[in-house]
């Protein structure tokens, strides 16, 4: 402690160079309060350091763990022996993070923190059964409550190898290393940003480190294979520690500094003392000598999991004497089961002491390759009662025979085979395993196919009412004829309350379930389980790689089982992943092959729906509005007179969107307030924010930028309080980060004026002025006519007012007149938006989108990204043209690159309407003519029609009156010809035609037949 004093006198010495002139006492005190913090800063950090000093005892505290975002280690054990001073220094390295958030948040990092310059990441390596995955639960356990922002513990083996023929019979699974795309998809979406679909490698790593900059996060990764699989996974900020286990040591690291701690297997003495802890007060074992111990810890080959299966036998009850288990392991060398030495010896005793029920279970569970299991998966491989079997894997969890793991938040306690059991069972018969005779004739393949059928039933029941609880909405929705199933009363199935939990929980077991079905040649079966899973990502939008592979089996099944409608659903979940991730055309080839094979049958009325809003919604991506519109219109009829109500409200944000790009708001308007009323009654939040988001964005093209500002304020704040819902907030920061700052500062001043109560002096004089004005200050007029014009003032003052708030913002922002308040007034709530008046700035609204850039940058998502650089574009163009049109041609490029025409046209003529507003026009008809070409490659009228008018309105102004003129007379015949054609809007064919008007100077003869 004295030389945190030294270090802060030493700090006093540069007084004169750190206070700036005329600060007088004040600056003084202010810098002497702060030398005060530092010296007292520098105290707690040392101290903390002596009082954590205990050598790796782990103490009873108070402090909260950080939050457990996933959880794949089983639990701590209480008999850990060996490798103390391995653990004490690990534990050390941690100390450079501080316990709780309040003085990282204060900058009171500690010194050792201060000068690094990536996580810590320290990997403990050694063989299998050595103890690394138990040494890093006790590191664990001390340091959790350092990182705030969560733990999340992975394990990066059991990826299930998809067999290469599909020959019948059921072969033992096997499992390779999880890949790190999958890993990392996973470890975005716990922590809120689930990616976007189909991402690389390089991308999804890149998102990963980005996000977790400023995390404080402790990533536990549990058999690894190498670094090369671990390196794409560390996160990226110096507040965030990885710990690894792995069998091999680590070589060719670059870029990261890694604590390497291999872990030999326990000394002689050591293995000792964990026999003696394990065997506690074992009567046949207090007074056997150290001799016969330290023999069985040499047949154990010092692996402490082997330790820990004799030690489990010596302490049951009816135990052996050790010296009867240690001439088994001795007669056992010459069987030589095929694994490590002593494993193989120790765990061969510990399954002869199994019962035969236990024996089977185990034998079963590692054939079908269930990665992790529940006990009602037992139960139903044995054919047993869940209550038993739930008792009878806790009594072997016990016996270290298997492993309990942590609750998985799905009502149900999952269990998993080591992978030396696993082994093991694989590799040997019942023959070699010294199975009794009478026990083999269960272990048949007969028997076990048949235990394989009990064990599908169960997960296709349970995956197909875990999608209905899903999605209720795809209830009314006629589907393939099954046969019912019936699940074991004892099995105790219940439908999964949280359906996402469970398919987090069961989605790798789901696989093995796909697999096994595959290999027992049971279509039907697998088709149910494929079908299930593709339904639950799906409704979900998450494992998107799963959703693909699920969907594709499905369809494959389908095909060969002649099922016309099971086949069409298959192809329109593919088309609803194509178009998802910018596969328009493919979309619409697999939506109309879908459409095809439905025919016209009453009975798949609703899934031509479903096929008609699918290629609806592709056109309009693509930007072919004229055709999209009519099959949005046809599903939209079906589902409302099947009284679908949340397809329709879903078809009618559609139509929404497709008339907003149309240029007919108020038709958008009104369709998305009919969706709303439509959802009110359907409990789907996210649909709703969507709706909300919708409408907000509409409002502000309408030029209603209040009501606008209003809509997406309260929808950001509802989305920052909703999980998963970080698209939302960027969607929100996007759109009012494109409010015009000047017309909302307008359209506020104008509402305030009116219905602020503190501004009612304010309010009289505009009036009195206005009245004065139009009675040309003749009092005789004040008089005769002041207060009818008063009145008309108000009238028009109110239906602006009326205009800008939308219906319901009126409701919940103004009072209505009453007695006590005879004219409308702001409630309290209208506080929030004068206080937000005070940032509409230009420079305000640029720094939203560039939060949303990089909000879609952190998620993957391009397309998002790309329109908020657009948008971005649009902004800087008016306080830096360069920058803006650099940031619109990056978008052009973008959306080409990914194939979206459509979007890259709406962006070139986006440009040349910003570049008009600010008189720029030699370079807005260079982007004009760009986006004029870009839609007449798409065949899209309306957006031609639209940048035909830009484009004679550029050429008037650039004094090119011929060839304006030329050009909109040219819009005027496409525009009628659209319009008879039923591909433009009449709204769009009356603007065109005042325009042209007005630009020539002449009225213009409506064409035949209008």
């Amino acid at each position: 402690m004295p030389l945190a004093v030294i270090g802060a006198a030493g700090a006093l010495g540069g007084l004169g160079e750190v206070l700036p002139e005329g600060s007088g006492p004040w600056g003084l005190l202010a810098l002497g309060l702060a030398l005060v913090g530092a010296v007292l800063t520098a105290v707690f950090e040392l101290a903390l350091v002596f009082w954590e000093d205990d050598g790796g005892v782990p103490r009873r505290s108070s402090r909260t763990p950080g939050r457990v975002m996933r959880e794949e280690l089983p639990p701590r054990s209480e008999h850990f022996t060996g490798h103390t001073e391995t653990l004490d220094e690990i534990v050390r390295l941690f100390r450079r993070f501080p316990r709780g958030r309040a003085r990282w948040r204060a900058g009171l990092r500690p010194r050792a923190l201060r000068g690094a310059t990536g996580p810590l990441v320290v990997a403990v390596t050694g063989e299998g059964g050595v103890g690394k995955t138990e040494l890093a639960n006790q590191v664990i356990s001390r340091v959790e409550d350092r990182f705030p922002d969560g733990k999340l513990e992975f394990q990066l083996y059991g990826e299930a190898v998809e067999p290469r023929g599909r020959r019948r019979g059921l072969a033992p699974a096997r499992y390779t290393p999880r890949s790190p795309e999958k890993v990392l998809a996973q470890l975005l979406a716990k922590i809120g940003t689930p990616p976007h679909p189909d991402l690389p490698l390089d991308e999804l790593r890149e998102q990963w480190r980005t996000l977790t900059r400023d995390l404080r996060l402790l990533l536990v990764l549990d058999n690894a294979k190498d670094f090369a699989q671990v390196e794409p996974l560390l996160p990226k900020g110096t507040g965030s520690a990885v710990l690894i286990t792995s069998r091999n040591a680590f070589a060719g690291i670059t870029g990261y500094t890694v604590r390497q701690y291999p872990l030999d297997r326990l000394t002689g003495q050591q293995g000792v003392r964990l026999l003696r802890r394990l065997v506690g007060d074992a009567p046949e074992a207090e007074s056997v000598d150290e001799g016969t111990l330290a023999a069985i810890v040499r047949e154990c080959y010092r692996l402490p999991l082997a330790i820990c299966w004799c030690g489990s036998q010596l302490s049951a009850r009816n135990a052996p004497t050790p010296q009867h288990l240690l001439r088994y392991m001795r007669r056992d060398k010459e069987r030589a089961l095929l694994g490590p030495a002593g494993i193989t010896t120790s765990f061969g005793f510990s399954f002869q002491q199994c019962s035969a029920t236990e024996r089977l279970l185990l034998v079963r569970v590692a054939r079908t390759g269930l990665p992790t299991f529940t006990p009602w998966a037992a139960a139903a491989l044995i054919g047993a009662a869940t209550r038993d079997v739930r008792s009878w894997l806790t009594d072997m969890a016990d016996r270290y025979l298997v492993v309990q793991l942590p609750d998985s938040h799905t009502g149900h306690v999952r269990f998993q085979l080591h992978d030396h059991v696993r082994g093991i069972l694989l590799d040997h018969g019942p023959e070699q395993l010294d199975v009794p005779r009478h026990e083999r004739a269960e272990w048949a393949d007969r028997r076990f196919a048949a235990a394989v059928d009990r064990l599908l039933g169960a997960y296709v029941w349970l995956a197909e009412s875990a999608a209905r609880r899903r999605a209720p909405q795809e209830s009314g929705f006629p589907q393939p004829a099954v046969s019912p199933l019936t699940p074991a009363d004892g099995l105790e199935l219940r439908t999964p309350g949280n359906p996402e939990a469970w398919l987090e929980a069961e989605r790798q077991c789901l696989h093995a379930c796909v697999q096994l079905a595959r290999e027992r040649g049971d279509r039907h079966m697998e088709w149910r389980l494929a079908r299930a899973l593709s339904a639950l990502c799906q409704n979900g939008r998450v494992y998107w790689e799963d959703w693909r592979s699920s969907a594709e089996t499905a369809l494959a099944l389908s095909r060969q089982l002649g099922d016309n409608l099971a086949h069409a659903i298959s192809l329109l979940d593919l088309a609803e992943i194509a178009g998802s991730q910018g596969g328009y055309d493919e979309a619409l080839s697999r939506a109309r092959e879908a459409e095809q094979r439905l025919g016209r049958k009453r009975a798949n009325e609703l899934w031509r729906a479903r096929a008609s809003r699918v290629i609806g919604v592709n056109l309009l991506r693509r930007g072919d509005l004229d055709d999209g519109r009519t099959a949005l219109a046809e599903a939209g009829q079906i589902f409302a007179a099947a009284g679908e109500h949340w397809w329709y409200a879903r078809t009618l944000c559609n139509q929404a969107d497709l008339y907003r790009f149309q240029g007919d708001l108020h038709r958008a308007r009104d369709l998305l307030r009919g969706a709303r009323i439509l959802l009110q009654d359907e409990a789907d939040a996210k649909q709703l924010l969507k709706v909300r988001l919708q409408t907000g964005e509409v409002l502000g093209r309408m030029g209603r930028e209040l009501g606008a500002w209003i809509a997406l304020d309260s929808l950001l704040a509802d989305a920052e309080q909703t999980e998963g819902a970080v698209w939302y907030r960027a969607r929100c920061l996007r759109e009012l980060g494109q409010l015009d700052p000047r017309r909302l500062h307008h359209q506020f001043e104008r509402c305030d004026l009116l219905l602020s109560p503190d501004r009612g002096r304010e309010r009289e004089e505009v009036l009195r002025d206005h009245v004065w004005q139009r009675c040309l200050g003749s009092p005789a007029r004040m008089r005769e006519r002041g207060h009818r014009i008063a009145e008309e003032w108000y009238e028009n003052r109110l239906a602006q007012v009326r205009e800008w708030l939308d219906e319901e913002q009126w409701e919940d922002y103004v009072s209505l007149p009453s007695p006590a308040t005879p004219l409308p007034r702001w409630r309290e709530r209208a506080e929030r938006v004068r206080q937000a008046s005070e940032r509409w700035t230009l420079r305000h609204h640029i720094e939203l989108l560039e939060q949303a850039h990089e909000l879609f940058s952190g998620i993957g998502d391009s397309w998002g990204r790309l329109r908020t650089l657009r948008a971005l574009g649009e902004q800087r163009m008016r306080e830096n043209p360069a920058h803006g049109r650099r940031e619109f041609e990056e978008a052009a490029e973008g959306f080409r690159e990914l194939g979206d025409g459509w979007w890259e046209a709406r962006t070139l003529r986006r440009a040349a309407e910003t570049l008009t507003e600010i008189r720029r026009f030699a370079e807005a008809r260079e982007f004009a003519e760009r986006a004029w070409d870009g839609y007449a490659k798409l065949n899209h009228l309306s957006g031609q029609l639209r940048t035909q008018l830009l484009l004679g309105r550029i050429l008037s102004r650039l004094g090119e009156q011929l060839e304006a003129r030329h050009v909109l007379r040219a819009a005027q015949r496409m525009a009628d010809h659209g319009l008879a054609q039923g591909r433009v809007p009449r709204e769009l064919r009356e603007t065109t035609r005042r325009v042209v008007s007005a630009a020539l100077g002449e009225d213009l003869p409506e064409p035949a037949g209008t």
